[in-house]
């Protein structure tokens, strides 16, 4: 799960708001970037993903169990920059 902890960290370097440096955010980061488990951040990726990717990600790779209607408050806290 250090990926976990570096997805924090790369949000926090960011300065960004406490709202999206959240658990969401993080799972979000690792997905979208295709990092995992013995992965580095040097081979991240930038590739096209829906919500259901993110919240399937999370599940499969960390045990954490979005209901599928919580891809509305994915989208607004991880994947729209809103000014705090």
């Amino acid at each position: 799960m250090a990926e976990l902890d570096d997805a924090g960290s790369i949000l926090s370097s960011l300065e960004m708001p406490s709202a999206q440096r959240s658990d969401v955010c993080c799972h979000a980061l690792v997905a979208i970037a295709g990092v995992g488990e013995n992965d580095s951040w040097a081979d991240a990726t930038n590739n096209w993903i829906r919500i259901h990717d993110i919240i399937q990600s999370a599940s499969e790779n960390y045990g954490v169990r979005h209901a599928e209607n919580s891809g509305e408050t994915i989208r607004k806290q991880a994947l729209l920059h809103q000014k705090a």
